[in-house]
């Protein structure tokens, strides 16, 4: 009997046995496979890295060359602008010399005025003169003809 119990136990002991070494063999199973998924994700967190370091030199790039493209834009805006300040001074000059050139054309033009009123005064008088010296020159010969008159008699 005594026998046959430590068969039992036997049995027993090597049924436990069998299913510790089936289920270590499981566990060692899950274990690597679980290896492999961390082995997995370490890659794909690798890769994730790596897009994410491309991701941030491109930003820092796109950052660096907006900086340089403000900056460009900055000094052509201020180039304009003094441009302006420029073209806005030469129109004011501009302006104030077509003013002082109105303003003579205005005398120009007063000048020119007075110089007709001047020049029909001028002329009314040489005509004036004229009518004098012919009505002079009639009275020369009248009187020159009554002095051949008075001569003669």
């Amino acid at each position: 009997k005594e026998k046959a119990e430590m068969q039992s136990e036997i049995e027993r002991l090597q049924i436990m046995n069998e299913e510790k070494d089936a289920a270590l063999t499981k566990a060692t199973n899950v274990i690597a496979d679980v290896e492999n998924i961390v082995e997995e994700e370490k890659k794909s967190n690798n890769a994730l890295r790596e897009e994410l370091k491309e991701a941030a030199d491109e930003m820092a790039k796109m950052k660096t060359d907006n900086a340089e493209s403000l900056a460009n834009a900055a000094a052509d805006i201020a180039n304009r602008e003094r441009t302006i300040e420029m073209s806005q001074t030469t129109i004011s000059s501009l302006q104030g010399d077509l003013s002082t050139s109105k303003d003579e054309i205005i005398k120009l033009q007063s000048s020119e005025k007075e110089l007709k009123v001047k020049l029909g005064e001028e002329k009314a008088t040489k005509k004036a003169l004229q009518e004098d010296n012919a009505d002079l020159a009639k009275g020369i010969k009248t009187l020159t003809k009554s002095v051949k008159d008075l001569k003669k008699e």
